[in-house]
């Protein structure tokens, strides 16, 4: 594995947007989609060292003689989270008069949460028993466990966002 404490993000992006004009109409479309993926090492700490006076009967004097009476140091694991969008809309300005526009149209997005590509990710759910991991502890749920998804929240398909207006000159 790559020996970095930094994140790296590898981002793939497609978009594409087409105006016409007809007429008095100005006709707007357009798309975006975006894939990414954070690739996060986390290599842990240097170290915790616990000082309670336990030999001196004082803890600064503990430390001052380097007895501690705890030490403990972490190894993370690389997380590899990855997300999705899509976003299309679709758009008139409508010059009415020569002094008056309007504008309407309608943008459409898909803003896929958060998942982790070896499901090394958990939530909590009061009162339920994971089914992926039956010795884990009551409310503490999985993706593959029933109704958690690898998101763990849900995708929204329906985020319609109307737009209208109008300018005056």
């Amino acid at each position: 594995p790559r020996s970095t404490l930094f994140p790296y993000t590898t981002l793939f992006r497609s978009l594409d947007n087409y105006r016409k004009i007809i007429g008095t109409h100005t006709l707007s479309i357009g798309a975006n989609y975006r894939f990414t993926q954070m690739v996060e090492y986390n290599l842990g700490s240097n170290g915790d060292f616990t000082f309670n006076g336990t030999e001196t009967g004082d803890d600064f004097a503990d430390f001052l003689i380097g007895a501690p009476v705890n030490y403990s140091q972490g190894q993370g694991y690389p997380s590899y989270g990855m997300t999705r969008y899509f976003g299309a809309y679709g758009q008139d300005s409508w010059r009415f008069r020569s002094n008056i526009t309007f504008n309407y149209g309608l943008r459409w997005d898909i803003s896929r949460p958060w998942s982790e590509e070896h499901n090394e990710i958990q939530t909590l759910i009061p009162g339920v028993q994971s089914l992926v991991y039956p010795g884990a502890p009551t409310g503490w749920l999985f993706p593959g466990d029933p109704g958690v998804p690898t998101t763990l929240a849900p995708t929204r398909y329906h985020n319609f966002a109307p737009r209208a207006g109008m300018a005056y000159s």
